[in-house]
């Protein structure tokens, strides 16, 4: 996952009728996790990224203290082939 794919949290889904809509929270909070499970993106953007998913409302300030603590959790689902 390149840099430029952390934007993707701010992206809405377009209806064929030309509305927009969110995703749900939970596909927000799983690409959060992808992200943060990442091994090509900086240390400073992951942060960032989970400070930004904080402000718009996709998380709470616990949850993304949680992410970040359990990251290393995240990354051994990772190597193991849990997540791909």
């Amino acid at each position: 996952m390149e840099s430029a794919k952390i934007t993707i949290l701010a992206h809405t889904a377009k209806e064929p009728d030309g509305t927009y809509i969110d995703e749900p929270r939970i596909v927000k909070v799983a690409m959060l996790g992808l992200i943060l499970t990442d091994e090509n993106v900086d240390e400073r953007e992951k942060l960032a990224c989970v400070r930004i998913a904080e402000r718009l409302g996709f998380i709470t300030g616990e949850e993304g203290r949680q992410l970040l603590f359990y990251r290393g959790r995240l990354n051994e689902m990772r190597d193991r082939g849990d997540i791909t």
